[in-house]
């Protein structure tokens, strides 16, 4: 017997119950994790959540590099990080992505079937 390589999408969501897609924004990108900055949630492959405007920290899988993009989010779009520069953080000595949300299509093929 076979163990299928299942993998399953890990989301957050800032809202209870259901939403229909028309009514809230997503962001995701393959390869990507993600979460809202000044929460204490572990980053997910996705966030669900009601329009406005988001500090999203992301971090990349394969490499680990992470940063923040301040994003404007509009209800029934979907967006993916476009990482455009970077910046040296003094308190760590390292250096941090920035980021923004662009456009993406929607539904996104690697985004999960599950009620929204």
């Amino acid at each position: 017997m076979f163990a299928g390589q299942c993998t399953s999408i890990h989301y957050e969501r800032n809202y209870q119950g259901y939403k229909p897609r028309q009514e809230i924004a997503v962001v995701l990108d393959q390869g990507w994790r993600f979460w809202l900055v000044g929460t204490e949630r572990k980053p997910v492959d996705e966030l669900r959540l009601t329009p406005g405007t988001y500090m999203i920290g992301f971090v990349q899988t394969r490499t680990r590099l992470g940063g923040a993009a301040r994003c404007e989010l509009e209800a029934g779009q979907a967006y993916a990080i476009d990482v455009v520069g970077r910046t040296y953080v003094d308190s760590t000595g390292t250096y941090a992505l920035v980021g923004e949300c662009e456009l993406t299509d929607w539904p996104h093929p690697d985004s999960s079937t599950a009620l929204y």
